[in-house]
This record gives C-alpha cells, structure tokens and sequence, in this order.
C-alpha cells in the first residue's frame, strides 16, 4: 500500500478500517457462535435448518454492515474529528461507501467458508488462495495506482468476487449433495 498510497491515504484508509473492525466484529461474532451449531446440524444432516440459519444470519450481516455504514456517513465529521484529534475534519464519503460494499461482500464469502469449515472441507481454501491472494495484489497495485485508497478497496472486492464469492457456495452444494442428501 505505501508504494501507491501516499502517508495522509494511509491513515485515512486505517482509521475507517478500524471503524469497520468494529461494525463487522459484531458479525464476526455472531458467527463464530454459530459455527458449532452447524457443525452440529450438518452431522445430523439437517441440511435444510442449516440453510435457513445461513439465510437469517446472511441477512442480519448485511444488516449491521449497511446499518453501520449509514451511521458512519452521518457521523463521518464527529468520528473523524475524534479519532484524528481535529487533524481531518472527514472522511471520503466513497470510502466509507466501498468500505461497506467490501464488508458485504464479506459477509456472504465468510459465511461459507465458516459453513465449509464446520464440516472440516479446507481443500478448497488450499486451492484458490493464491488466485485470490495474486489478484488482490496486483488488483490493488494498480487500482491503488489508479484511484488511491478506493482503488485499494477495488482490488480488494476484485479478489473476493472473482474467488470465494461464488467458489464457495458452489464447493459447499458439491458436498452436501454428495455427503449430506443421500
């Protein structure tokens, strides 16, 4: 990030993360609970529950991601002014709103991979990792190049929507038809 970012973008993209952090602790939280319930659900092979508990949990993520992410726009002045001692008087409205958009990307790939994880399937994160991890490099080199802290969080959503997005769901449909639904 410091090679396309200059030290004031640095900052600005550190503090709304750290904002973020908290707003989406929240699920994070949440979701680690549920992790032993589908864990639980999926060896009785209550296939259908599980995808009810995803959808209602699913839902109530992107909740508090937006929810918080309209919080954070009108309280944008107040929260920089307080985190920053004065220094910035805001934050960049875009950000904040891509800073969201990423967040519920999160909600649904984190999501699964909580559901694939609970049933000890990790094969997959093996596989398309470094796809991930080489388009979200070269993704925010040159969106950062391009748009500074937004193109970092481009490259960012680029790397999760052309991997676990759909990966994802699509590895936990495989299992469950072939280990859940006979």
């Amino acid at each position: 990030m410091s090679r396309v970012i200059d030290a004031h973008g640095i900052t600005q993209y550190n503090l709304i993360a750290k904002v973020y952090f908290l707003i989406f602790f929240i699920y994070s939280t949440m979701l680690f609970a549920l992790w032993p319930t589908c864990t639980e659900l999926m060896e009785k092979r209550n296939i259908t529950k599980v995808y009810k508990l995803v959808t209602t949990n699913m839902l109530f993520g992107w909740l508090v991601v937006i929810a918080g992410t309209v919080m954070f726009l009108f309280t944008n002045e107040l929260i920089a002014k307080v985190l920053t001692g004065g220094e910035f008087s805001s934050f960049p409205k875009l950000t904040i709103i891509l800073f969201g958009a990423y967040y519920c990307i999160r909600v649904w790939s984190d999501m699964f991979s909580m559901l694939l994880q609970s049933i000890n399937k990790i094969k997959v994160f093996w596989v398309y990792a470094p796809f991930m991890c080489f388009i979200s490099v070269v993704g925010q080199y040159f969106f950062g190049k391009m748009w500074g802290i937004n193109g970092i969080l481009i490259g960012l959503m680029l790397a999760f929507l052309a991997t676990s997005t759909w990966i994802l769901p699509i590895t936990l449909k495989k299992v469950v038809n072939r280990y859940y639904l006979k």
